[in-house]
């Protein structure tokens, strides 16, 4: 339905106009977009930065032209100083900041992937942002991707019942914000009971291991996005010639018809990128071990029951993709 997309999309137009009016810069995306937040988590595994070259000179430096801005251009948008980013989560890489900076101090740089993973500042609400998009994915792949027809109608408002809808909701929200948290909480207790350390709380425990669900939630989307790219791209095909649904055929193309494209060499795409996940979110896992605990030991005994959880994961998105 595209005019549902339209108005949600006008929503978010009219929501960030008025804020823009109330406050400072953009406070819409810094604290109201949830497009953002969600971005921002992933950008930790991006293999690119913005940076100070030497945090020294912006201590020496105090006209703070990337705070305040200048001719050059505008302070930052995200109201982030460069001189003490560590991370990606709030910045919007807009390179304002390059800009105005009189010393040359600021720079785009290439770095490993997943590097912001592994600094050490966690966050309850990022935590929650990796459940939520975890869990999304899998519930986006069984609706769309699933056998279970109750399940396609349920989550269609569009099939008169509104009841239905609704305990659709509501069991997304429970599945997400309680009951996925909730079994991550119990295996977070077995790995702290595992370990034999008692010095790190559960909070700590729980909360540094959720970042563990970054690179396989994103890698799950991944998987997700080439089940119907390669299905539906055609669709695209005509827009090129009718990009206002006018009947024009600007290039010939107006015309061609849908045509699913290698549907059966998917399973042999996405298995990999699930496993390269997987892979990536263990190795992640025995670094925040380290991290929390104090002896090797103790952590790759706490990594265990994690480590189940992620496996565990991985296996529903392969039994919906594998049939």
């Amino acid at each position: 339905r595209p005019w549902v997309t339209g108005w949600l999309l006008l929503g978010f137009i009219v929501a960030s106009l008025v804020l823009s009016l109330i406050y400072r810069r953009r406070a819409f995306c810094r604290y109201v977009c949830p497009v953002s937040g969600f971005i921002g988590l992933y950008s930790a595994v991006a293999p690119v930065e913005v940076r100070v070259r030497d945090p020294e000179v912006c201590l020496a430096h105090c006209g703070k032209e990337c705070l305040r801005g200048s001719e050059a251009g505008h302070g930052c948008p995200w109201m982030e100083y460069p001189g003490t980013l560590t991370r990606n989560a709030y910045c919007g890489m807009c390179t304002e900041c390059i800009k105005t900076c009189p010393t040359g101090n600021i720079a785009l740089n290439i770095r490993p992937f997943g590097a912001d993973l592994l600094v050490p500042v966690r966050h309850m609400d990022e935590a929650f942002k990796g459940f939520i998009m975890l869990v999304a994915a899998l519930l986006y792949s069984a609706v769309l991707l699933g056998p279970w027809g109750w399940l396609k109608g349920w989550a269609n408002l569009g099939s008169g019942n509104v009841l239905h809808y609704l305990w659709f909701m509501v069991g997304f929200l429970a599945v997400t914000l309680a009951l996925t948290p909730g079994l991550f909480l119990a295996f977070s207790w077995a790995s702290r009971r595992l370990s034999g350390a008692h010095s790190p709380s559960l909070r700590r425990v729980f909360v540094t291991f959720s970042y563990a669900t970054v690179p396989l939630g994103l890698m799950a989307w991944i998987a997700f996005t080439l089940s119907f790219v390669f299905i539906n791209i055609s669709y695209a095909i005509p827009l090129l010639s009718d990009p206002m649904g006018w009947g024009w055929d600007l290039l010939g193309t107006g015309h061609y018809p849908w045509t699913p494209y290698v549907p059966q060499v998917l399973p042999y795409l996405q298995v990999p990128v699930l496993v390269g996940g997987l892979v990536l979110s263990l190795l992640l896992t025995h670094r925040l071990a380290l991290e929390v605990f104090p002896e090797a030991r103790q952590a790759r005994r706490a990594m265990l029951p994690v480590a189940v959880f992620l496996v565990g994961v991985t296996l529903l998105f392969l039994r919906l993709y594998l049939g």
